[in-house]
């Protein structure tokens, strides 16, 4: 195993290429070099070696040569592409910004006649600080031993400011900035060396400057200023803001401030429902993250708490071609109304400007179950975004039906915040308002198998249910529908507990077939709601409910002969993360595959999903298990949730898509 903190003799038996081949050894049998990390090659006769760095963050990389042999330094990508090539007795340079895996050729000046060694030592490369205004212009040079220069840029004020890039020879050069936790806030691509970009900062912020090389002709040099344009601006509360964004800017700033009175609504309509927006809002003193809403939409919003301070709100295309462009709208506002008294009750919400910032509060008082549901004006299809507390919404409701009714629970003191919406009309056409209602729930008991049906051409497009569990047991409600291809859907919600489980029709499961797992940390009734979820959906339905209580592991029984034991883990998701509900209808399937057809004791089975799944709790169930379990028995462990598969170094950022050659080029952020 080579190790890389001081020097490892290492023997390369690789053969020599030109500077210009494309081809890359088998990287398993290449070294890995880090930064900080230095290493003793060895070169055979006639040969040349290859190693590879791997860097885990956005800094430059310098790779120096020491010992008595002249060699040349040349890095590729994992494609074969020549990323930057330095000469004899040259350092090279490295930009982790657009990569993390790099692959470096070393070669001979000449051949040897007896071989030798060459140490390779991999340090970073500072940034550049960059000063603000005139006479802030550095000059600098991107050599070919360099895939680009880095420079630090910390604002003296608040604003809006432009990098400016002059190129002094015929090199085509690229300039890219980054932002808060590194994301890519503009790219200019021009096919001369001349470029320029926008952004707004604030002063306690610091900006990456990445200018890159990409001509082969000339010698590099240019001149950078950062010039304050402008003031930052500010989002005010009722006062909404229409903006375009382009695929070289795809990111939108905005100042604003919350209420001491009462909870706002940022609101993101984007005028192109099929381009994906997404909206973040980080506190403006330090940076730091505190919201997000990230859908597959242009429609977005976040709930504001009272008391928040100053933050700032940044609209993030998460994929717009360069050559395309879209205009958004941005609005803060307060809420129209609250519910506070008992069902039923429903209110006409009129829209402040153009169909947006329609939201309510809900709040009978008493802890229960609770009817809620909102429609659209002039007949058109209704989604609903629901909130529990500040943040992104807790659940998006969305089906083709006109309106939108479901159960949902409601704690003593609480506010729901629902948030009507249609993805079918843009950010110019009124909606003419909305209406939000609260109802009895109107709900049959769920107690072992029910049978229903939904039909929305008659006006019956869905059902509801009640169900109930006992504290820190876990509550399975199963669907199955009767028609292969009728789309049927299901939502539970309790107590902690908001699972909407809507999947399609697969190899193995009907279209109308779902299952939810909930644990129950707190005895309550749960409301579930069966809908179809095409405008003319219809299809019948055998409902069941089922409550697995957490005993825990028997003790051995004396003289027993060989026993089998289970822990069964399900995580659907994590708090921020897209859930997979199939993950604890996978627990609790393997769970009655073991308590129910191998036979296994229910006592000898440990089930733990969502909120019961933590670290702590999974790890005590597999300790005790195996504490319980003798050289002769059985001990299985199941686990259904989230997995990662990003390659190593990328710290779960995406790797951006290479530029085309354009005026303006696409970009992914």
């Amino acid at each position: 195993m080579l190790t890389t903190s001081g020097l490892a003799e290492v023997l390369l038996l690789v053969p020599a290429l030109a500077v210009t081949s494309r081809f890359i050894p088998d990287s398993d049998q290449l070294p890995i070099l880090m930064r900080g990390d230095s290493m003793e090659i060895r070169l055979e006769p006639s040969g040349s070696a290859w190693v590879r760095v791997l860097e885990e963050e956005y800094v430059s990389l310098r790779v120096e040569t020491g010992g008595g042999i002249p060699v040349r330094l040349t890095a590729y990508d994992d494609s074969g592409d020549a990323l930057c090539s330095a000469s004899v007795g040259e350092d090279l340079f490295l930009s982790a910004v657009s990569y993390y895996w790099f692959y470096v050729l070393i070669e001979p000046e000449g051949e040897l006649s007896s071989g030798g060694s060459v140490t390779l030592t991999v340090t970073e490369d500072e940034p550049v600080p960059l000063s603000p205004g005139s006479p802030g212009t550095e000059r600098g040079a991107v050599g070919s031993n360099r895939m680009a220069v880095h420079y630090s840029f910390e604002p003296d004020r608040s604003g809006e400011w432009r990098v400016s890039v002059d190129g002094l020879s015929s090199t085509d050069l690229d300039l890219e900035l980054y932002g808060t936790a590194n994301r890519l806030w503009g790219g200019s691509y021009s096919v001369e060396g001349d470029e320029v970009l926008d952004c707004r900062l604030l002063d306690s912020e610091e900006l990456l400057i990445v200018i890159s090389r990409y001509g082969k002709s000339g010698d590099g040099s240019f001149d950078v200023t950062a010039t304050r344009r402008g003031g930052f601006p500010e989002l005010a509360a009722g006062e909404p803001e229409t903006r375009r964004m382009s695929g070289d800017q795809p990111v939108g700033r905005f100042l604003l401030e919350s209420s001491a009175d009462t909870p706002l609504m940022l609101e993101l309509e984007g005028e192109d429902s099929g381009v994906d927006l997404d909206l973040v809002v980080r506190s403006a003193s330090d940076g730091e993250f505190l919201y997000s809403s990230a859908g597959y939409s242009s429609s977005e919003a976040i709930l504001i708490p009272t008391g928040s301070g100053s933050m700032v709100a940044e609209v993030l295309a998460f994929d717009l071609a360069g050559d395309g462009s879209v205009r958004y709208r941005l609005g803060l506002c307060e809420p129209l109304a609250v519910i506070d008294r008992a069902p039923p009750v429903e209110l006409d919400l009129e829209s402040p400007f153009d169909g947006s910032c329609l939201f309510a509060g809900i709040a009978p008082g008493p802890a229960g179950v609770y009817g809620v549901g909102a429609s659209m004006g002039l007949k058109i299809p209704c989604d609903m975004m629901m909130f529990r507390e500040g943040g992104g919404p807790t659940i998006v409701f969305s089906s083709e039906q006109p309106d939108e009714e479901y159960l949902i629970w409601i704690g003593e003191s609480d506010t729901l915040w629902v948030r009507p919406f249609s993805q079918e009309v843009g950010f110019p056409a009124s909606t003419a308002g909305a209406s939000v209602r609260l109802f009895d729930p109107r709900a049959g008991l769920l107690q072992g198998d029910v049978e229903g049906s939904v039909d929305a051409t008659s006006g019956n497009p869905r059902e509801f249910f009640l169900a109930s569990a006992s504290d820190g047991a876990i509550l399975f409600v199963e669907l199955r529908g009767k028609e292969r291809e009728s789309d049927l859907d299901m939502f539970v919600s309790g107590p902690e507990a908001d699972v909407v489980a809507a999947g399609w029709l697969s190899a193995t499961d009907r279209a109308g077939d779902e299952s939810v797992a909930v644990f129950t940390e707190e005895g309550a009734p749960y409301g579930v709601t069966v809908y179809a979820y095409e405008k003319r959906g219809s299809g019948r339905f055998t409902l069941s409910g089922r409550v697995v209580e957490q005993t825990g592991y028997a003790e051995p029984a004396p003289g027993r002969g060989t026993e089998s034991w289970g822990l069964v883990v399900g995580l659907s998701g994590y708090e921020g993360v897209d859930a997979l509900n199939r993950s604890t209808m996978d627990a609790m399937e393997f769970y009655m595959f073991l308590t129910e057809e191998q036979g296994v004791p229910e006592d000898h089975v440990v089930m733990l999903v969502d909120r019961g799944a933590t670290i702590d709790a999974v790890t005590f169930a597999l300790e005790e298990m195996l504490r319980r379990a003798d050289a002769e028995d059985r001990a299985i462990f199941f686990f259904s949730g989230h997995g990662n598969q990003l390659p190593p170094g990328s710290e779960g950022r995406r790797r951006r898509t290479p530029q085309p050659r354009s005026s303006v080029s696409s970009t992914t952020t």
